[in-house]
């Protein structure tokens, strides 16, 4: 969860020197990402019950933008850096979208998310 924290916490420093720094390809903000999605599924195997991913219009309308760019990216994209990729910028906010719902599953959890967010 602390990673989930880290990720919640510097997203909005977006020119920072350390978070922003290209590790090959890929920022280490993104391996903080990447990490928290190996949680996430971790933590989605070990659940109960499993958490409604399309309970609402929203979550089922923002798959559905996804999957319609990711169908324009692979039919008439050009070949670009994967930095600056508006298709890797939706795939980070899918894996968002999957880790929030699949780590935040309580009410302290919410709270804790929330308090991260505002500091």
């Amino acid at each position: 969860m602390i990673f989930f924290y880290l990720l919640i916490s510097v997203m909005p420093m977006t020119h920072h020197p350390l978070w922003e720094r290209a590790v090959g390809e890929v920022t280490v903000i993104k391996y903080v990402g990447g990490a928290c999605v190996l949680y996430a599924v971790l933590h989605f195997l070990v659940r109960r019950r499993p958490p409604r991913f399309f309970a609402s219009w929203q979550a089922r309308l923002f798959v559905v933008f996804y999957l319609l760019a990711a169908l324009s990216f692979l039919t008439t994209s050009l070949p670009t850096d994967l930095r600056f990729s508006p298709f890797l910028s939706y795939t980070s906010f899918l894996g968002l979208f999957f880790i929030t719902l699949t780590v935040v599953d309580s009410v302290n959890r919410f709270r804790w998310v929330l308090l991260v967010a505002i500091g």
